[in-house]
C-alpha cells in the first residue's frame, strides 16, 4: 500500500456526533401567518421565492415590509424553510395562501349565480 492511500473505518453509535443546524421547515396557511413573520424583527434575512411576483408585490408594499427580497423562479419543487436568523418562503405556502384565497372568491361568485338562476 502507498502513503497516499485512504482506509475506511466503520464507526458505532457510539462514535457518532449530532449537529443541530438548526434549519426547520415553514409552514404558512393564511396570510396572517405570512404577515406575523415579517414582522418578526428576529429574522434579519428575509427571502421569498416565488413565481406569483405580483401577488406578493403588492401585499408587501401594502403592508411597508422593506425588507424582504424578492426572487423570481419558476422552480415548483422548492420548500420553505428557516434558520435561527433568517428565512425562504417559497411557493409551497405563497401559492397556498394567495391561490386559496382566490378559488374561494371563484366558488362564491359561483354560488351567488347559481342563488339567482330562478326555476
Amino acid at each position: 500500500m502507498s502513503n497516499n492511500s485512504i482506509s475506511f473505518h466503520n464507526f458505532s453509535q457510539s462514535d457518532r456526533i449530532e449537529v443541530n443546524l438548526g434549519i426547520t421547515d415553514v409552514f404558512l396557511d393564511t396570510i396572517d401567518d405570512l404577515k406575523h413573520l415579517f414582522e418578526n424583527k428576529q429574522f434579519s434575512k428575509k427571502v421569498v421565492y416565488t413565481k406569483n411576483i405580483k401577488a406578493l408585490k403588492n401585499f408587501i408594499e401594502y403592508n411597508n415590509f422593506d425588507d424582504v427580497k424578492i426572487i423570481d423562479t419558476d422552480i415548483n419543487t422548492l420548500k420553505s424553510f428557516q434558520t435561527f436568523d433568517s428565512f425562504y418562503i417559497c411557493d409551497d405556502n405563497i401559492s397556498r395562501i394567495f391561490v386559496k384565497k382566490r378559488v374561494n372568491r371563484k366558488m362564491g361568485k359561483k354560488l351567488d349565480l347559481l342563488m339567482q338562476i330562478k326555476p
